[in-house]
Parts: structure tokens; sequence; C-alpha cells
């Protein structure tokens, strides 16, 4: 008899809440028409828990191995557009008419599993995998478990943490791992901040191999391409994938690692590149390193580095400390070159030559100055000290009562005006915003630094999509003071959103993440519920609150309520 156990944690309790972790057991969204209950058992010793993601391949299920007494992670083979689950709700049955693509799909899923299998006594940072068997008329595979959080998940807690000797040393064993994995033949077409997980040992693991036709768009199955990590061949029919691939997708997470900033979906780019230097986004980061990885994230794959091997031996060509190193290396010949021109190279704390000039005569005309009034005038001696080794303040107590003083404060002022005068003149020119997206451009620094964002308007607008940018207070092309506010308006998506039937032009049912998914992007909300109704297949969506063929105003109500049959 199996223990019972928390379907998330997988640790034996007593109540169906867990003291744990705070599940319960007994929660609706436990259960799901497409995949299997939690605490079923396949392969006579793995029970299963909660689903973890799930894909155009198959579901990965959080588990535990009965047989070695240890939380696991299991993927099962459950293509949802080739397959469908029997009433049994375990059993996969292959779709009429797909049987030849649904056996070409599991012959790749199982060499995969078998490869991955091969590759678990090596020093990598994949999740292991340990089994593969059969069950339920579908292939299941054994992944180890550990604790960890998706990168995803640490960087939004941890913005702008990471400097490039961080980010060096941590990232050096999955830079290893991604290269043996290609020179194996095995392509991740994956990676992305959402497959790589951060253990509480800071250290990297890689997640989510899966078959080629699952990462791209033009297969039988349902693509899962990560925005802004996907390379631009994924995104394009008859292009071809490789090592390539994977340089884009590393590149675009140290990017995104680096900058705090996640590069421009890949097909956008495409259209309109807004994907600004790395050294731009962030100028601590060396030109060196920025460059390399712009070069990773070249569009053309004939640009671009070519294999992972390149690409982690060039970064890692530059030391951690780049900056000292240059500093302390630079030839006395180019520091001598740079004292002529009056250019004081690489000092934190650089002084105007006029105010190097008072300084050093200020010293001497306060003696001449209290010499003559003593000889002269007979006035009382002062005592006078002047620190000539402090660089950062100097201060005296002099009286105004020479013209001469009065005139060099003067020439100081007015020289301190004219500097902050030259400051304040200095003018940019406006970008045209229009047609780009509001996140893009107010979370890029190259804008950030030069202008001031009021707080955005928002509209509704049927010709753009959610969150792009449909008008400026400053006309594109004009010139302003650095630091000028510019209002944007954006677009709220369209006012009126009709509820579309549930079914395509064929007749055939659709399914429900793909109506779901269509109503979010019109920016509506959707809560899903499950129903019994005889009528329907598991799965299917039986009605709508409110009514298929509504038109729904967004200025008054924005949620959509969908009942889906058990």
């Amino acid at each position: 008899m199996m223990e019972n156990r928390c379907f998330r944690c997988m640790r034996v309790i007593e109540t169906e809440t867990c003291p744990y972790c705070g599940h319960d057991n007994t929660a609706p969204e436990n259960t799901w028409p497409s995949l299997l209950a939690p605490g079923t058992v396949v392969g006579k010793r793995y029970q299963i828990g909660i689903a973890l993601d799930r894909n155009g391949e198959g579901v990965s299920y959080i588990g535990y191995d009965t047989a070695l007494q240890r939380r696991i992670r299991l993927r099962e083979f459950f293509p949802s557009t080739l397959a469908h689950r029997t009433e049994n709700g375990a059993t996969i049955l292959v779709n009429p008419g797909c049987e030849v693509q649904y056996k070409a799909l599991m012959t790749d899923f199982v060499e995969l599993s078998r490869q991955m299998i091969a590759l678990r006594t090596q020093e990598s940072s994949l999740l292991r995998a340990f089994d593969v068997f059969t069950d339920n008329a579908t292939i299941y595979t054994v992944y180890e478990d550990v604790e960890c959080v998706t990168l995803t998940s640490y960087l939004s807690e941890h913005m702008g943490d990471f400097s490039w000797a961080q980010v060096r040393k941590l990232f050096r064993p999955l830079f290893d791992t991604v290269v043996m994995l290609n020179e194996r033949g095995i392509i991740h077409r994956g990676i992305s901040t959402d497959t790589i997980l951060v253990t509480p040992e800071m250290t990297l693991r890689l997640k989510g191999v899966c078959t080629a036709a699952v990462r791209a768009i033009n297969s039988e199955v349902k693509p899962e391409l990560f925005d802004g990590y996907a390379a631009p061949e994924q995104y394009e029919k008859c292009k071809g994938h490789g090592e390539w691939t994977d340089v884009y997708a590393l590149s675009a997470v140290m990017y995104r690692v680096l900058s705090g900033v996640t590069p421009q979906r890949a097909d956008l780019r495409m259209q309109e590149d807004r994907v600004f230097p790395l050294s731009l986004q962030k100028p601590s980061v060396a030109p060196e390193v920025s460059d390399i990885i712009m070069n990773g994230l070249a569009l053309s794959y004939d640009h671009r580095i070519r294999s992972v091997r390149a690409l982690r031996e060039q970064l890692y060509a530059i030391p951690a400390a780049f900056r000292q190193i240059q500093l302390d290396d630079e030839p006395e010949q180019k520091k001598k070159t740079a004292k002529q021109k009056n250019e004081v190279p690489r000092e934190k704390h650089k002084l105007p030559v006029w105010l190097i000039v008072v300084l050093v005569s200020l010293p001497i005309m306060l003696i001449l100055f209290f010499a003559a009034y003593i000889l002269v005038l007979g006035g009382n001696q002062r005592e006078i000290y002047v620190n000539p080794s402090s660089e950062s303040q100097i201060e005296s107590s002099v009286e105004e009562s020479s013209e001469e003083s009065d005139d060099k404060k003067d020439e100081t002022s007015s020289k301190q005006e004219s500097s902050k005068e030259s400051q304040t003149a200095a003018n940019v020119s406006v970008d045209n915003f229009v047609g780009k997206f509001y996140d893009d451009i107010v979370s890029a620094k190259v804008y950030i630094d030069n202008f001031k964002f009021k707080e955005k308007k928002e509209v509704f607008d049927d010709n753009a999509e959610i969150g792009m940018i449909i008008d400026q207070s400053i006309a594109a092309g004009s010139t302003v003071p650095m630091g000028t506010e510019i209002e944007l308006t954006v677009s709220k998506g369209p006012q009126y959103v009709e509820l579309p039937p549930f079914t395509d032009g064929s007749g055939n049912p659709i399914d429900v993440a793909s109506y779901r998914e269509y109503l979010e992007s019109q920016g509506l909300s959707v809560t899903v519920k499950t129903v019994s109704d005889p009528d329907h297949e598991a799965g299917e969506i039986v009605s709508a609150d409110p009514d298929v063929g509504t038109r729904i105003d967004r200025s008054k109500t924005s949620s959509v309520t969908i009942y889906v049959a058990k």
C-alpha cells in the first residue's frame, strides 16, 4: 500500500494539507483531464505528484521512487496534438491518421532518453537521467530531482547583482556541459532562464532537453520557444538548426544576466532590431565582453559565432578583472602621452586646469598678502597653516580686503557657472518610439539616461498590440535638453472583443490552451473551471460566461470564465 504523500513535496503526511509546504491535496487544480492524476503509480514503483511543466512533446511531473525512496522527476511522452488519454485517465491513444508522426516522434524521444542516460556518469551540469520504461502505452523517462529555483525566479529577486567576474565563474560548468552535448550531436535548442536551474549552493543545472520537433514552428507538435532566447532560425521554416542555435541562446542568457534586460524576441528583431549593445545597457561591462555576446546574438547564423566551444574560448580569454589588468599593464609611453595632452588617464577625480592653477597659487598669494599687511600696515600676525598634501579639500580663512581677491573669486565663480551652463545645454535627439513596446523603451539604459518618462497613458486601440506605443508627447527627430520628460501613449488592445466559437472552421474542437491564449492576447483575464458533462469528451470546452458571440466591452468587464468537461 502506497503511503499518503504531499503531491508537491512528496513527503509523507497524515492530513490532506501538507504541514511542510502547505499544499492541499484535495485542491481542484490537482486534477486535470489531460494529466495523470496525482497519486497514480507508473512503472510499478514511481508515484506521481503534480505536473511541473508541459509542452508539445509531453509532461514533466514531480514524483517519488518507492524502491530507492527518493524524489524524482518523471517525463511522460504525450504529444497532445497527436494523441489523447482514454477514459481511465492514464492510457495514451494515438489520434486516427497520426500514427506515422506519432511513431517517428516517439522513436526520437526514446533515442534521446537513452543518450541522456548514457551521459549520467559524466561530470556535467545536466539533470541526470536514470531510467526509461513503458507504461500506459507510452514512454516515461526518470530524472533526478534537485532543490532549486529557475534562473528566471532567481534574477527577479537579485536584479543587477552579477558582475562579469561572477558570471564568468558561475557559467563555466554550464558552457562545458553544452559543449559536451553538442559534440555528441545533441542540440538543446531550449536554453533559457527557464531551463537553467539555480541550486542553494549557487551552482547551475540544465534541464529541458527535448526532441527537435518541439523547438521549431514547422513541426506536427505545438512548439515551445522561449521568448528572447530562441534563435531566429527556430521561427523560420526550412532553416537548419545547429550548434549556432545554442550559441544564440547562451548569448541571450549572458545578455539577460549581465544587463537585467531580456533580449527582444528573435522573429521581431528580424522586423525591427531593438537589441542594443550590452555595453550601452550596462556600461560596467567591458566592451570586449559586449562585442563577443553581441556576435553570439547575430540574427544571421552565417555571421554568428558558429559553435559553443568558440563562444566559450572567446569569452573566457577575457580575464575576470579585465579593466584592472588594463590599468596596471598600461605602457608608460601611453601615460606620458596622455599627460602631454593635459589628461589624467584612469584617475577617479579629474580636476580642471583652472582649478589646479588657483589651488597652487592661493598659498603664495596668502603669504604675500599677510607679509605686506604686517610690514606696511602693521597688522596683527595670524598663524597660517597650509596642508599641501590634501587633494580633496583646501580650506582657508581670509578677510576680504583687496580688489584682487574679489576679482579672483569672481573669475572662479564665472567659470563654475559657465561649466554648469555647458552641462545643462547638452541636447539629445528624440527617437521614434511609436510602434515599439513600452517595456522595451523604459528599460533601455540608452533612453533612461537621456529622458524622463512620465507615467504611461493607456488607451484602447484596435490596430496595436497590448503594450505597443501609439503616440509620444514630443515628436520624433526633435532636439531637446537631456532629462526632458516624455509621455508615451500605450495601447491597451481592442476595447471590444467578441467571444469566438469553441470549434474551428472544420468543426473540430479548439483546445483550451489555444482558446485561452487568444482571449488573453486580447487583454481578457481567463478563469478555467471543470464541470461534469456527458455530451463532451474530457478536456473539451462546454460553455463560457459570457456566452459565445458576446461582444465584451473591456472598459466595463475584462474577465471570462471557461467551463471544461471533466
